[in-house]
């Protein structure tokens, strides 16, 4: 099985918002999943965009926050 890297993370997440995309501007990674977001601006639903690294599918952000004891606090900053 290939596990998505970053970059592919990264295309996949952005390729999914469209316009959105614009907007995003830093990312974190947890132990399965690279997320995506916009600091400036709180949505409803589309951002924070959650990408599995396991398949590259996008997970509703609300869903996995409360699966697998994934909050915040496990999240590592990194470059966007």
């Amino acid at each position: 099985m290939h596990m998505v890297n970053y970059e592919e993370a990264k295309k996949i997440a952005l390729e999914s918002l469209g316009e959105m995309a614009i907007h995003i501007n830093e990312a974190f990674e947890t132990e399965d999943a690279y997320i995506f977001n916009d600091s400036e601006h709180e949505y409803a639903g589309w951002i924070p965009v959650v990408i599995g690294k396991s398949d590259g599918h996008r997970i509703h952000y609300g869903e996995y926050m409360l699966g697998d004891d994934q909050t915040w606090t496990y999240r590592k900053k990194i470059k966007f």
